[in-house]
């Protein structure tokens, strides 16, 4: 019987060496999971990291929105102002050119009445004409008949 307990505890002693075997491999498996979870601890790092610049900028993309809301409310005061004093521009440039056009048309009139004088005094001037060449005919009439019948 002693053989037959030596016999399993020799058993009992491989068996044990295996586990001590096996506690080994688990220990340099633990050893690699805790270097993996090191690792996975720096890539947390680095992703908050990341995380943290990308909330960076985000704010800065949002401050560029706000500025860009801005600005376009900006331009388009600026439109509608433009717009508005170009109409007020435009309605007096109308009435420039509508008083101008009254004064042209009145000059135009005026004009008309001037010629129409011209006209009156230039055919005054050659009735004028016509009496003053018929008198100074009638005297070489007069004087020829002096001639001619004394």
């Amino acid at each position: 019987m002693q053989g037959e307990f030596r016999r399993i505890d020799g058993r009992f002693s491989q068996v044990d060496n295996r586990f001590t075997q096996i506690d080994d491999r688990f220990s340099q498996i633990d050893d690699r999971f805790s270097q993996i979870d090191g690792r996975f601890s720096q890539i947390d790092d680095r992703f908050s990291q990341i995380d943290s610049r990308f909330a960076q900028i985000d704010g800065r993309l949002d401050k560029n929105d706000d500025k860009f809301a801005k600005l376009e409310q900006r331009i388009e005061n600026s439109a509608s102002e433009t717009r508005r004093h170009f109409d007020v521009v435009m309605e007096k440039v109308d009435d420039e050119i509508q008083i101008l056009a009254e004064k042209v048309d009145s000059n135009t009139k005026a004009i008309k009445k001037v010629e129409n004088r011209l006209e009156k005094v230039e055919e005054k001037l050659d009735k004028k004409a016509d009496i003053k060449d018929l008198a100074v005919l009638e005297k070489r009439v007069d004087l020829v008949e002096s001639k001619v019948f004394a």
